[in-house]
């Protein structure tokens, strides 16, 4: 079964039910109890799914499934991410989400204050988006790059001597192949 994290993180956990056990449940069903980390065995997660009042099941059941580790996700895709003035974690992860295809949720994970990168000298810096213990999907950590919004001055003006100024009588005047001031012209200035 391929899938499909742009849904809902219950809603996720709600279809790898169905395709494992070939049911129909929806989320409005069932309800979970929060993850819990195993250590030992062949998956990586707990839970407990309880069915809801109004639904046409009773009791619950014990579930072990593997949450995704975060650092697994991007594959070959870029990890730098500009922060266009991105304040925390939160600000970024419509980026983040868009550029995976992934559903990041709040509780999901920790809104932590990204790097200040409004300091000229710095360019890019590593940052982890981190997951929260609660998350139903994710699990561990992702190192991504942060690009600012600053420009460092020196990247765009590359020359130190700058040519004369050319007054608009004297360009019009200039011939093809023309050089006035160390300056070569092609074609004729208009």
């Amino acid at each position: 079964m391929a899938t499909d994290f742009t849904k809902l993180p219950l809603d996720i956990l709600v279809d790898l039910i169905n395709f494992t056990d070939g049911c129909a449940l929806s989320s409005s069903d069932i309800t979970f109890s929060p993850p819990t980390a195993l250590v030992s065995g062949n998956r990586n997660t707990g839970v407990t799914v309880t069915a809801t009042p109004s639904s046409p099941y009773s009791g619950s059941r014990d579930l072990t499934y593997n949450r995704v580790d975060l650092a697994s996700v991007p594959g070959e895709r870029s990890t730098t991410f500009s922060f266009n003035g991105a304040v925390t974690m939160s600000d970024l992860i419509p980026q983040i989400n868009a550029a995976y295809l992934i559903n990041l949720q709040p509780e999901d994970y920790y809104n932590d204050l990204l790097p200040n990168l409004s300091d000229p000298s710095l360019s890019s810096f590593n940052f982890a988006l981190r997951a929260k213990p609660g998350s139903y999907i994710w699990r561990n950590q992702l190192i991504l790059t942060g690009q600012g919004n600053l420009v460092i001055i020196g990247n765009v003006i590359t020359q130190n001597l700058l040519n004369g100024f050319i007054l608009p009588e004297v360009a019009a005047q200039l011939q093809s192949n023309q050089t006035l001031n160390g300056v070569s012209f092609a074609g004729s200035a208009s």
